[in-house]
Parts: C-alpha cells; structure tokens; sequence
C-alpha cells in the first residue's frame, strides 16, 4: 500500500511541474491547463497546487509571466 501511495504522489508531482510550466509559459487558463495535466475538477488541481507551490495557480502564472516579460 505505502509502495503505491509513493507511485500517485510521483505521478502528481508530475502533473503539477507540468502545469507550472503551462502557467509560466502559456497563456491558458487555469482550467484549460487543469485539463491538459489530467485534473477534471479544477477547484481541487487550485488546492492541490497552492499546497505545492505556495502560490495560486493564478498568482503563480501572474508572477512567472511577469518576470518573463522583464527578463
């Protein structure tokens, strides 16, 4: 059990890398790229992702789009 637990955190972990390259980079919505990384319900991929990366979707795309931009 522990061994398949470890296997779906890996296979988040993925996902949400994904999306935040998909934020920073795209100019998708949250909900577009939500369903691109394989998160039917957006409210939970917002959850889970702030969880992660201490920011919104939202935010997160706002900031790394910006520093973009200045870079």
């Amino acid at each position: 059990m522990h061994r398949e637990g470890g296997r779906l955190e890996f296979i988040r972990d993925i996902r949400m890398k994904r999306a935040a390259q998909l934020l920073a980079t795209s100019s998708l919505r949250v909900s577009e790229i939500a369903n691109q990384v394989g998160f039917d319900d957006v409210k939970y991929f917002r959850k889970t992702f702030q969880n992660l990366y201490a920011l919104s979707p939202s935010d997160y795309a706002r900031q790394h789009r910006d520093n973009a931009k200045v870079e």
